[in-house]
Protein backbone atom coordinates (compact mmCIF):
# COMPACT_ATOMS: atom_id res chain seq x y z
CA UNK A 1 0.00 0.00 0.00
CA UNK A 2 1.16 3.51 -0.75
CA UNK A 3 1.85 5.76 2.23
CA UNK A 4 0.44 9.26 1.88
CA UNK A 5 0.34 11.82 4.68
CA UNK A 6 0.63 15.56 5.24
CA UNK A 7 4.36 15.46 4.51
CA UNK A 8 3.53 14.80 0.87
CA UNK A 9 1.85 18.19 0.57
CA UNK A 10 4.02 20.76 -1.26
CA UNK A 11 5.45 23.73 0.59
CA UNK A 12 2.89 26.55 0.43
CA UNK A 13 3.70 28.47 -2.76
CA UNK A 14 2.80 31.90 -1.37
CA UNK A 15 5.31 31.49 1.45
CA UNK A 16 8.03 30.51 -1.02
CA UNK A 17 7.25 33.56 -3.14
CA UNK A 18 7.47 35.87 -0.14
CA UNK A 19 10.85 34.45 0.92
CA UNK A 20 12.24 34.83 -2.60
CA UNK A 21 10.94 38.39 -2.76
CA UNK A 22 13.76 39.30 -0.35
CA UNK A 23 16.28 38.42 -3.07
CA UNK A 24 17.22 35.07 -1.55
CA UNK A 25 17.99 32.33 -4.09
CA UNK A 26 16.05 29.07 -3.83
CA UNK A 27 18.11 25.91 -3.40
CA UNK A 28 15.70 23.14 -2.38
CA UNK A 29 12.07 22.69 -1.42
CA UNK A 30 11.87 20.23 1.48
CA UNK A 31 8.23 19.23 1.74
CA UNK A 32 8.94 16.61 4.40
CA UNK A 33 10.03 19.45 6.69
CA UNK A 34 7.58 22.09 5.38
CA UNK A 35 10.70 24.11 4.63
CA UNK A 36 12.92 25.52 1.91
CA UNK A 37 16.64 26.17 1.79
CA UNK A 38 18.05 29.30 0.20
CA UNK A 39 21.26 31.18 -0.40
CA UNK A 40 20.80 34.48 1.41
CA UNK A 41 22.75 37.46 2.71
CA UNK A 42 22.63 38.52 6.35
CA UNK A 43 20.14 41.26 5.46
CA UNK A 44 17.93 38.82 3.56
CA UNK A 45 17.99 36.39 6.47
CA UNK A 46 16.88 39.16 8.82
CA UNK A 47 14.01 40.01 6.46
CA UNK A 48 12.95 36.37 6.19
CA UNK A 49 12.94 35.98 9.97
CA UNK A 50 10.31 38.74 10.20
CA UNK A 51 7.71 36.75 8.27
CA UNK A 52 5.04 35.41 10.63
CA UNK A 53 5.04 32.03 8.89
CA UNK A 54 8.81 31.58 9.43
CA UNK A 55 8.90 29.40 12.53
CA UNK A 56 12.66 28.83 12.38
CA UNK A 57 15.54 30.26 10.37
CA UNK A 58 18.89 28.51 10.74
CA UNK A 59 22.05 27.49 8.95
CA UNK A 60 22.30 23.87 7.92
CA UNK A 61 25.84 22.56 8.32
CA UNK A 62 27.30 20.46 5.53
CA UNK A 63 30.56 18.67 4.91
CA UNK A 64 32.43 16.64 2.35
CA UNK A 65 31.88 12.98 1.71
CA UNK A 66 33.66 10.72 4.18
CA UNK A 67 36.25 9.74 1.57
CA UNK A 68 37.73 6.29 1.83
CA UNK A 69 41.19 5.23 2.84
CA UNK A 70 43.43 4.30 -0.12
CA UNK A 71 45.38 1.06 0.23
CA UNK A 72 47.73 -1.02 -1.83
CA UNK A 73 46.15 -3.92 -3.74
CA UNK A 74 46.13 -7.14 -1.68
CA UNK A 75 47.78 -10.38 -2.62
CA UNK A 76 45.54 -12.39 -4.93
CA UNK A 77 43.17 -14.72 -3.12
CA UNK A 78 41.59 -17.90 -4.42
CA UNK A 79 38.56 -16.98 -6.49
CA UNK A 80 35.26 -18.76 -5.99
CA UNK A 81 34.36 -20.54 -9.21
CA UNK A 82 30.72 -20.21 -10.30
CA UNK A 83 28.87 -19.84 -13.58
CA UNK A 84 29.89 -16.17 -13.55
CA UNK A 85 33.51 -15.13 -13.45
CA UNK A 86 33.47 -12.71 -10.53
CA UNK A 87 37.21 -12.20 -10.43
CA UNK A 88 38.41 -10.87 -7.10
CA UNK A 89 34.95 -9.47 -6.31
CA UNK A 90 33.96 -13.04 -5.42
CA UNK A 91 35.55 -12.52 -2.00
CA UNK A 92 33.38 -9.57 -0.95
CA UNK A 93 30.25 -11.14 -2.45
CA UNK A 94 30.76 -14.53 -0.86
CA UNK A 95 31.12 -12.89 2.56
CA UNK A 96 27.49 -11.69 2.31
CA UNK A 97 26.25 -14.82 0.46
CA UNK A 98 25.41 -12.80 -2.64
CA UNK A 99 26.84 -15.43 -4.99
CA UNK A 100 24.48 -18.07 -3.61
CA UNK A 101 21.58 -15.67 -4.19
CA UNK A 102 22.74 -15.05 -7.76
CA UNK A 103 22.80 -18.78 -8.42
CA UNK A 104 19.17 -18.91 -7.26
CA UNK A 105 18.34 -16.19 -9.79
CA UNK A 106 18.13 -13.16 -7.48
CA UNK A 107 20.30 -10.30 -8.71
CA UNK A 108 18.30 -7.20 -7.76
CA UNK A 109 16.19 -7.39 -10.90
CA UNK A 110 13.04 -5.27 -10.81
CA UNK A 111 14.25 -3.21 -7.83
CA UNK A 112 14.82 0.55 -8.09
CA UNK A 113 17.91 1.66 -6.16
CA UNK A 114 18.92 5.26 -5.53
CA UNK A 115 22.63 6.05 -5.27
CA UNK A 116 23.46 9.30 -3.42
CA UNK A 117 26.99 10.61 -3.84
CA UNK A 118 29.29 13.21 -5.40
CA UNK A 119 28.61 12.21 -9.01
CA UNK A 120 29.22 9.22 -11.25
CA UNK A 121 31.50 8.61 -14.24
CA UNK A 122 28.93 6.88 -16.38
CA UNK A 123 31.32 6.03 -19.21
CA UNK A 124 33.09 3.48 -17.02
CA UNK A 125 32.96 -0.07 -18.35
CA UNK A 126 31.27 -1.30 -15.16
CA UNK A 127 28.08 0.64 -15.97
CA UNK A 128 27.67 -0.08 -19.66
CA UNK A 129 25.26 -2.99 -19.24
CA UNK A 130 23.08 -0.86 -16.96
CA UNK A 131 22.97 1.98 -19.46
CA UNK A 132 22.59 -0.09 -22.64
CA UNK A 133 19.69 -2.05 -21.15
CA UNK A 134 17.84 1.11 -20.12
CA UNK A 135 18.18 0.52 -16.39
CA UNK A 136 19.49 3.99 -15.58
CA UNK A 137 16.01 5.39 -15.01
CA UNK A 138 16.68 8.96 -13.85
CA UNK A 139 19.37 11.26 -12.50
CA UNK A 140 19.48 14.69 -10.90
CA UNK A 141 22.25 17.03 -9.79
CA UNK A 142 21.09 18.68 -6.55
CA UNK A 143 24.22 20.85 -6.51
CA UNK A 144 23.84 22.54 -9.91
CA UNK A 145 20.14 21.75 -10.39
CA UNK A 146 20.35 19.97 -13.72
CA UNK A 147 19.79 16.46 -14.99
CA UNK A 148 23.42 15.38 -15.32
CA UNK A 149 25.20 13.52 -12.52
CA UNK A 150 28.22 12.66 -14.64
CA UNK A 151 31.52 14.51 -14.29
CA UNK A 152 31.06 17.91 -15.93
CA UNK A 153 34.28 19.73 -16.80
CA UNK A 154 32.38 23.02 -17.14
CA UNK A 155 31.32 23.13 -13.51
CA UNK A 156 32.87 20.30 -11.48
CA UNK A 157 36.17 20.39 -9.59
CA UNK A 158 38.71 17.63 -10.07
CA UNK A 159 37.66 14.41 -8.40
CA UNK A 160 34.00 15.39 -8.15
CA UNK A 161 32.66 12.10 -9.55
CA UNK A 162 35.30 9.69 -8.25
CA UNK A 163 33.69 8.60 -4.98
CA UNK A 164 30.31 7.92 -6.58
CA UNK A 165 31.91 5.89 -9.35
CA UNK A 166 33.45 3.67 -6.69
CA UNK A 167 30.25 3.21 -4.68
CA UNK A 168 27.89 2.63 -7.61
CA UNK A 169 30.22 0.06 -9.14
CA UNK A 170 30.48 -1.79 -5.83
CA UNK A 171 26.70 -2.14 -5.67
CA UNK A 172 25.70 -2.54 -9.30
CA UNK A 173 28.75 -2.84 -11.52
CA UNK A 174 29.02 -5.66 -14.04
CA UNK A 175 32.21 -6.73 -15.79
CA UNK A 176 33.17 -10.36 -16.23
CA UNK A 177 36.51 -11.34 -14.65
CA UNK A 178 36.64 -8.02 -12.78
CA UNK A 179 33.56 -7.06 -10.77
CA UNK A 180 29.95 -7.87 -10.09
CA UNK A 181 27.87 -5.88 -7.65
CA UNK A 182 25.34 -7.74 -5.48
CA UNK A 183 22.42 -6.09 -7.35
CA UNK A 184 23.99 -5.90 -10.79
CA UNK A 185 20.61 -6.38 -12.49
CA UNK A 186 18.76 -3.65 -10.57
CA UNK A 187 17.37 -0.39 -11.95
CA UNK A 188 19.04 2.82 -10.79
CA UNK A 189 18.47 6.50 -10.15
CA UNK A 190 21.46 8.72 -9.39
CA UNK A 191 21.52 11.74 -7.07
CA UNK A 192 24.48 14.12 -7.03
CA UNK A 193 24.34 15.80 -3.61
CA UNK A 194 27.88 16.39 -2.37
CA UNK A 195 30.64 18.87 -3.31
CA UNK A 196 34.17 17.55 -2.83
CA UNK A 197 36.20 20.74 -3.21
CA UNK A 198 34.49 22.96 -0.63
CA UNK A 199 32.57 22.71 2.60
CA UNK A 200 29.25 24.50 2.37
CA UNK A 201 26.04 24.66 4.31
CA UNK A 202 23.88 22.87 1.80
CA UNK A 203 24.86 19.18 1.60
CA UNK A 204 22.38 17.96 4.20
CA UNK A 205 19.57 19.82 2.46
CA UNK A 206 20.68 18.27 -0.82
CA UNK A 207 20.55 14.83 0.81
CA UNK A 208 17.03 15.47 2.12
CA UNK A 209 15.85 16.77 -1.26
CA UNK A 210 17.34 13.71 -2.97
CA UNK A 211 15.57 11.38 -0.54
CA UNK A 212 12.26 13.09 -1.35
CA UNK A 213 13.02 12.74 -5.06
CA UNK A 214 13.86 9.06 -4.68
CA UNK A 215 10.61 8.49 -2.81
CA UNK A 216 8.61 10.31 -5.50
CA UNK A 217 10.05 8.07 -8.22
CA UNK A 218 9.45 4.87 -6.26
CA UNK A 219 12.89 3.81 -5.09
CA UNK A 220 12.95 0.78 -2.80
CA UNK A 221 16.56 1.19 -1.64
CA UNK A 222 18.83 4.17 -0.94
CA UNK A 223 22.57 3.59 -0.73
CA UNK A 224 24.41 6.57 0.75
CA UNK A 225 28.11 6.52 1.57
CA UNK A 226 27.99 10.01 3.08
CA UNK A 227 28.33 11.16 6.66
CA UNK A 228 28.14 14.40 8.63
CA UNK A 229 29.74 15.32 11.93
CA UNK A 230 32.87 17.49 11.63
CA UNK A 231 32.65 20.76 9.70
CA UNK A 232 34.72 23.77 8.73
CA UNK A 233 36.02 25.95 11.53
CA UNK A 234 33.41 28.38 12.71
CA UNK A 235 30.45 26.44 11.33
CA UNK A 236 29.84 24.24 14.35
CA UNK A 237 30.49 20.52 14.58
CA UNK A 238 27.85 18.05 15.64
CA UNK A 239 28.27 17.00 19.23
CA UNK A 240 27.73 13.42 20.32
CA UNK A 241 24.48 14.57 21.94
CA UNK A 242 23.19 15.54 18.48
CA UNK A 243 23.44 11.92 17.31
CA UNK A 244 20.26 10.82 19.06
CA UNK A 245 18.25 9.84 16.00
CA UNK A 246 16.12 12.98 16.05
CA UNK A 247 18.28 16.09 15.79
CA UNK A 248 20.15 16.52 12.51
CA UNK A 249 18.30 17.34 9.30
CA UNK A 250 19.91 14.48 7.41
CA UNK A 251 19.00 11.97 10.14
CA UNK A 252 15.39 13.12 10.16
CA UNK A 253 15.30 12.85 6.36
CA UNK A 254 16.72 9.32 6.48
CA UNK A 255 14.08 8.21 8.97
CA UNK A 256 11.31 9.86 6.93
CA UNK A 257 12.52 7.97 3.86
CA UNK A 258 12.39 4.77 5.90
CA UNK A 259 8.91 5.72 7.15
CA UNK A 260 7.87 5.96 3.51
CA UNK A 261 9.05 2.41 2.89
CA UNK A 262 12.60 2.81 1.59
CA UNK A 263 15.40 0.57 2.83
CA UNK A 264 17.98 3.25 3.63
CA UNK A 265 21.58 2.00 3.87
CA UNK A 266 24.10 4.56 5.14
CA UNK A 267 27.77 4.43 6.05
CA UNK A 268 28.76 4.58 9.71
CA UNK A 269 31.80 6.73 8.92
CA UNK A 270 35.56 6.29 9.05
CA UNK A 271 36.22 8.03 12.35
CA UNK A 272 37.90 5.08 14.05
CA UNK A 273 37.12 2.43 16.62
CA UNK A 274 36.08 4.75 19.42
CA UNK A 275 32.68 4.37 21.11
CA UNK A 276 30.30 7.05 19.89
CA UNK A 277 32.29 7.89 16.73
CA UNK A 278 29.17 7.43 14.59
CA UNK A 279 28.27 10.09 11.99
CA UNK A 280 24.84 11.33 10.89
CA UNK A 281 22.57 10.01 9.45
CA UNK A 282 23.78 6.61 10.67
CA UNK A 283 22.17 7.44 14.03
CA UNK A 284 18.69 7.24 12.46
CA UNK A 285 16.62 4.58 14.20
CA UNK A 286 14.90 2.99 11.20
CA UNK A 287 17.73 2.69 8.68
CA UNK A 288 20.48 0.14 8.08
CA UNK A 289 23.76 1.65 9.26
CA UNK A 290 26.78 -0.10 7.78
CA UNK A 291 30.15 -0.77 9.34
CA UNK A 292 33.22 -2.30 7.69
CA UNK A 293 35.09 -5.57 8.16
CA UNK A 294 38.13 -6.96 6.39
CA UNK A 295 37.98 -10.05 4.14
CA UNK A 296 38.43 -12.26 7.21
CA UNK A 297 35.49 -10.69 9.01
CA UNK A 298 37.41 -8.61 11.54
CA UNK A 299 36.16 -5.08 12.23
CA UNK A 300 38.31 -2.50 10.44
CA UNK A 301 40.17 -0.08 12.68
CA UNK A 302 38.71 2.93 10.85
CA UNK A 303 35.06 1.81 11.05
CA UNK A 304 33.05 4.13 13.31
CA UNK A 305 31.30 2.73 16.36
CA UNK A 306 28.03 3.35 18.14
CA UNK A 307 26.15 3.53 20.30
CA UNK A 308 23.95 6.47 19.47
CA UNK A 309 23.59 9.14 22.13
CA UNK A 310 20.32 7.54 23.24
CA UNK A 311 22.17 4.22 23.62
CA UNK A 312 21.01 2.28 20.57
CA UNK A 313 23.41 -0.28 19.11
CA UNK A 314 25.01 0.71 15.82
CA UNK A 315 25.85 -0.43 13.17
CA UNK A 316 23.08 -2.84 12.22
CA UNK A 317 25.40 -4.89 9.98
CA UNK A 318 28.87 -4.87 8.42
CA UNK A 319 30.25 -5.91 5.05
CA UNK A 320 33.69 -5.92 3.47
CA UNK A 321 35.14 -2.41 3.58
CA UNK A 322 38.81 -3.27 3.22
CA UNK A 323 40.46 -4.46 0.00
CA UNK A 324 37.07 -4.08 -1.71
CA UNK A 325 37.08 -4.40 -5.49
CA UNK A 326 35.54 -1.44 -7.32
CA UNK A 327 35.77 0.58 -10.52
CA UNK A 328 38.87 2.73 -10.93
CA UNK A 329 37.57 6.30 -11.41
CA UNK A 330 40.84 7.24 -13.09
CA UNK A 331 40.62 4.54 -15.78
CA UNK A 332 37.32 3.95 -17.57
CA UNK A 333 38.28 0.32 -18.25
CA UNK A 334 40.12 -0.28 -15.00
CA UNK A 335 39.41 -1.76 -11.58
CA UNK A 336 41.07 -1.25 -8.24
CA UNK A 337 40.73 -1.80 -4.50
CA UNK A 338 39.56 0.68 -1.91
CA UNK A 339 38.62 0.79 1.77
CA UNK A 340 36.09 2.54 3.97
CA UNK A 341 32.52 2.19 5.15
CA UNK A 342 31.73 3.80 1.80
CA UNK A 343 32.57 0.41 0.28
CA UNK A 344 30.72 -1.77 2.77
CA UNK A 345 27.54 0.31 2.45
CA UNK A 346 26.83 -0.41 -1.24
CA UNK A 347 27.43 -4.10 -0.57
CA UNK A 348 24.67 -3.95 2.06
CA UNK A 349 22.54 -1.85 -0.29
CA UNK A 350 23.03 -4.47 -2.97
CA UNK A 351 22.12 -7.24 -0.53
CA UNK A 352 18.92 -5.31 0.20
CA UNK A 353 18.14 -5.31 -3.51
CA UNK A 354 18.69 -9.06 -3.67
CA UNK A 355 16.27 -9.65 -0.78
CA UNK A 356 13.60 -7.48 -2.37
CA UNK A 357 13.96 -9.22 -5.73
CA UNK A 358 13.52 -12.54 -3.92
CA UNK A 359 10.69 -11.24 -1.69
CA UNK A 360 8.91 -8.43 -3.58
CA UNK A 361 6.23 -8.14 -0.90
CA UNK A 362 8.67 -7.51 1.94
CA UNK A 363 8.73 -4.11 3.61
CA UNK A 364 11.93 -2.18 4.20
CA UNK A 365 11.80 -3.07 7.88
CA UNK A 366 11.54 -6.76 7.02
CA UNK A 367 14.67 -6.35 4.89
CA UNK A 368 16.41 -4.62 7.79
CA UNK A 369 15.45 -7.37 10.22
CA UNK A 370 16.48 -10.13 7.81
CA UNK A 371 19.91 -8.58 7.28
CA UNK A 372 20.43 -8.19 11.02
CA UNK A 373 19.44 -11.83 11.57
CA UNK A 374 22.28 -12.92 9.28
CA UNK A 375 24.90 -11.12 11.36
CA UNK A 376 27.41 -12.92 13.53
CA UNK A 377 29.59 -11.46 16.25
CA UNK A 378 32.80 -10.33 14.62
CA UNK A 379 36.31 -10.20 15.98
CA UNK A 380 37.38 -6.70 17.03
Amino acid sequence: DEIVDFRDLPVYASYVTQVLSTGAKLRNKLKWFNAISVNATKEQIEAISQFQFARLVKLVAGSKADIDIPIAPPALADEIMTTLNYGQSSIQLNQINAISAHELGFKGQGILICMMDVGFKQSHQAFQNIISSGRLIAQYDFINHDFNTDFDTSQDPDGQADHGTVTWSTLGGESSTHLYGPSYKANFILAKTEVVSSERHIEEDNWAAAAQWADSIGASVISSSLGYRVFDAGQGDYEYSDLDGNTTIVTQAADLAAYNGIAVCNAMGNQGNIPGSITAPADADSIISCGAVNPSGTICDFSSWGPTYDDRTKPEVCAQGEQTVCADPGNMNGYTYSSGTSLSTPLVGGASGILLSAHPNWTNMMVREALMMTATKTDS
